[in-house]
């Protein structure tokens, strides 16, 4: 069984790897959100930007290891979807599918920029998806002041070259296990 993606399809590994990865993304959720929240109030910064990295590094992860266009947008989709159908923490109701999904789709976005190495690609990858989160998160939920929201992008950026960086370095741990070439 195969899902068409654009150009290429998914194979059955391919989806069990996003799924798997989109799971973990949820899993690590109810442990990681109250720490950064509680280091975010230290330094009044919203936690969601801090945290952001963390999160986003699942859908870097997906689309660096699957190394297909679609896989971020598709591991957030199943996130969304896991978040709104279980009650896990951060269900928004229908708002889900967006502020889950469109950071995917940046990963996605990013990766069709020409000429980009594959760490630079999974680092700007990472770094998108966390400033759209929050920036949506933000508009749609929150409405924070304008200043906030500018710190808070800031952080979320940072957050997620981290976590883009981490992201392309355990994928090229995970090829050796796989026998495939995402690096």
């Amino acid at each position: 069984m195969e899902i068409a993606g654009i150009g290429k399809k998914f194979s059955v590994f391919d989806m069990v790897m996003i799924a798997m990865l989109a799971s973990l993304g949820i899993a690590c959720k109810p442990i990681v959100a109250p720490v950064m929240n509680a280091a975010g109030s230290l330094f009044m910064i919203p936690g969601g930007a801090l945290q952001s990295g963390i999160f986003m590094f699942w859908l870097v992860l997906a689309r660096v290891f699957v190394g297909k266009f679609g896989a971020a947008s598709l591991t957030a989709l199943v996130q969304s979807l896991m978040v709104m159908l279980i009650g896990i923490v951060g269900n928004h109701g229908l708002l889900s599918l967006i502020t889950y999904t469109l950071p995917g789709v940046a990963i996605d976005l990013v990766y069709m920029l020409p000429g980009l190495r594959r760490q630079l690609a999974a680092i700007l990858g990472g770094a998108a998806s966390c400033v759209v989160a929050f920036a949506l998160r933000v508009e749609l939920m929150v409405h924070l002041p304008v200043w906030m929201l500018f710190l808070g992008c800031g952080v979320a950026a940072l957050s997620g070259v981290f976590g883009g960086f981490f992201a392309h370095m355990i994928a090229g741990k995970l090829q050796r296990f796989s026998g495939k070439d995402v690096l």
